[in-house]
């Protein structure tokens, strides 16, 4: 399926399911979208909910969440 953008400059551009990242004209750069055509819904993982796949996703260590140190001290973990 496709999704087919309308950017601010005016131009038009049609992208399939395998583009990543932050689309652009392929004519003068303009990222700002001003219309998505309609496409198909959203999936999501490690949720619930109508467009959600149940999914046991495994846990991730963030380090940089308190980059100036923990948020609770150790005596109000009780």
């Amino acid at each position: 399926m496709s999704i087919t953008l309308r950017f601010a400059c005016g131009h038009v551009v049609e992208l399939d399911d395998t583009v990543t990242g932050e689309p652009s004209c392929a004519l003068c750069g303009n990222s700002q979208v001003a219309r998505v055509s309609t496409s198909r819904p959203p999936r999501f993982k490690g949720c619930r909910g109508p467009y959600a796949d149940g999914e046991a996703l495994p846990g991730a260590v963030v380090s940089d969440a308190a980059p100036k140190g923990p948020l609770l001290k150790e005596d109000d973990h009780g």
